[in-house]
């Protein structure tokens, strides 16, 4: 098969110079001629895709709020940007994309997107991506995965219902009934093909009926072929596989459609994608996702008098969360999890989706309990929240965390009243050091849970967190003071990488039993370390600190990592 990016993606998103017929043709007629070059076909064919990021560099001496609100301008498409041929399906008003290889709007990602916006009082923004969204609604019965072509024929985790939330919390009601139309739209769209299902074990589309009667959703896409943007990576799977490729490649699209591209919580066999059984599955992020759909309709048309609506939509409210309650919740395992909907059971593989319930209010209080306790045993690592449990290389899996889900876990935690957990995850120092651990980790060529943990041993051994606290809270009166207190705080996370970098070389290939990493070299240094300790005593008990103060820890422990 020919390669002519590396990332299959690059060539859909490029426009043609000339109707794609022409090119085809010409394609047709000439791919057989010996002389025949496909990376200059393509070149005289298609436009090379814009650097639109405006030449951007990251300005270190900001903070990272400041950061991101440089960013918002840079990651915004406007009318002109939008103005290609193409795969880009145009929107009405400015949108902002993920950047990078990602050039376009996507559907769930843009959730979090409007929760930034919003913290940074630009609510007319926030409210325009909602208004595409509807667009697309209106325009295709539903919303994509993102605004390309070659999209449409799936969805994503539908957030549609919490944006009008987020809008609702901001301006009132009046957003509930303003995106009402455009809200039981996307409902019918989810729900198309539940009334042919007859019998337990029946799936049509996106609706699956399971035992007890409950009608539930899960992810689908029923194109049998390569997807466009990831064309050879699907075909060389499917011929490396045994399994028929029409069936690889609708699982494969459905698993896209989730957003959990790719993740062992699709795979029978986790170290296989040639397993992937997406549409076998019924998750309960979704559910819980359409749970709240339908309460906010239900409430919706009870606001607009219409009870007829109102109690159809409380009922499948009502019956979904009892469908959640009963089928995807593992008292033993004492988390939220997929349904497996060949063995009408659940499944017992536990991933951060089980924090949806609690995200959504549906769990019980005595459940939400059991969830924060496992949350502490097995899903909170030195650096977050994990994945999944299983750590298979697949991008949706330990040892990776992803924002989206630990912002579902925190708020989910502290729906349910269990804020001190929701601090310590939503506290931890990895959103600062998460850099330095993966950039550590790549060039030492060391673990990377073993890196962070090392990492995390060393801010707790020399109270780096407490440090760069007290440089924060020093009196900036001037321009020259607070550049000096920044400079300081970037120091000490200097300090803690290099200590970090310093303990795996020189315990590299050498292991204690029952002792980390940091552990073995802070009892093999201890006579240096008890020459530091006074120095931090002082510190703790001097009412005031002052930037003198400071400097000196953050020489004496430059000195020790042998800066």
């Amino acid at each position: 098969m020919g390669e002519v990016f590396e990332d299959s993606k690059t060539f859909v998103d490029m426009p043609p110079k000339r109707p794609a017929s022409k090119i085809l043709a010409d394609y047709e007629k000439h791919k057989s001629d010996v002389d025949f070059d496909l990376s200059a076909f393509v070149k005289a064919n298609f436009d090379e895709l814009p650097d639109l990021s405006n030449g951007f560099s990251s300005d270190k001496s900001l903070s990272l709020d400041q950061h991101i609100e440089r960013l918002w301008p840079i990651l915004s498409r406007d009318e002109e940007a939008q103005n290609e041929k193409g795969s880009l399906i145009a929107l009405p008003h400015d949108y902002i994309v993920p950047g990078g290889r990602f050039r376009e709007v996507y559907y769930w990602d843009s959730y979090f997107t409007m929760l930034g916006l919003l913290v940074d009082d630009q609510q007319e923004y926030a409210k325009k991506m909602v208004d595409n969204f509807a667009f697309l609604i209106n325009e295709f019965g539903f919303i994509p995965n993102g605004n390309r072509a070659y999209y449409l024929s799936r969805s994503q985790t539908p957030f549609f219902a919490p944006m009008v939330g987020l809008l609702a919390a901001e301006y009132g009601d009046s957003m509930l009934t303003e995106y009402l139309p455009s809200l039981e739209k996307e409902y019918s769209f989810w729900m198309l093909g539940s009334a042919n299902l007859a019998s337990v074990g029946d799936a049509e589309l996106r609706t699956v009926r399971i035992k007890g009667d409950f009608i539930v959703n899960r992810y689908h896409d029923n194109i049998a072929r390569p997807r466009p943007e990831g064309y050879r990576e699907d075909s060389l799977l499917a011929k490396a596989s045994s399994r028929e490729s029409g069936e690889l490649y609708t699982n494969i699209r459905a698993a896209c459609e989730s957003g959990w591209d790719f993740s062992s919580r699709w795979l029978v066999d986790p170290s296989d994608m040639g397993t992937i059984q997406t549409s076998n599955i019924a998750p309960v992020d979704l559910n819980s996702l359409l749970y709240y759909m339908e309460d906010m309709l239900a409430k919706t048309f009870d606001l607009n008098g219409n009870d007829e609506r109102a109690r159809f939509f409380a009922k499948a409210a009502y019956e979904r969360r009892r469908a959640v309650l009963t089928h995807f919740y593992d008292p033993e395992l004492k988390w939220f999890v997929d349904y497996q909907i060949d063995k009408q059971s659940s499944n017992s593989n536990a991933t951060l989706a089980g924090m949806y319930p609690l995200f959504f209010g549906l769990a019980t209080e005595a459940q939400a309990e059991e969830v924060a306790e496992r949350v502490k045993l097995d899903f909170l690592k030195p650096g977050g929240l994990v994945t999944s449990l299983e750590n298979s290389g697949q991008q949706w899996d330990a040892p990776n965390g992803w924002p989206p889900l630990q912002w579902v876990a925190i708020a989910g935690l502290r729906r349910y009243g269990h804020d001190d957990l929701a601090e310590e995850i939503a506290l931890l120092p990895v959103l600062s050091s998460a850099c330095d651990i993966i950039r550590i980790s790549l060039e030492q060529k060391a673990d990377l849970m073993e890196t962070a943990k090392t990492y995390f041993e060393v801010g707790q051994e020399f109270h780096m967190d407490w440090l760069r606290q007290q440089a924060r809270y020093l009196p900036s009166d001037d321009h020259w003071q607070a550049e000096a207190t920044r400079g300081l705080v970037d120091q000490l996370f200097g300090c803690q990488a290099a200590l970090t970098v310093r303990i795996l070389t020189d315990t590299k290939g050498k292991t204690a039993k029952d002792k980390t990493l940091a552990t073995t070299w802070f009892d093999n240094h201890e006579a240096q370390l008890k020459q530091l300790k006074p120095l931090f005593k002082d510190l703790r008990r001097s009412g005031t600190i002052e930037l003198p103060m400071l400097v000196i820890a953050e020489q004496r422990l430059r000195n020790l990592a042998g800066r």
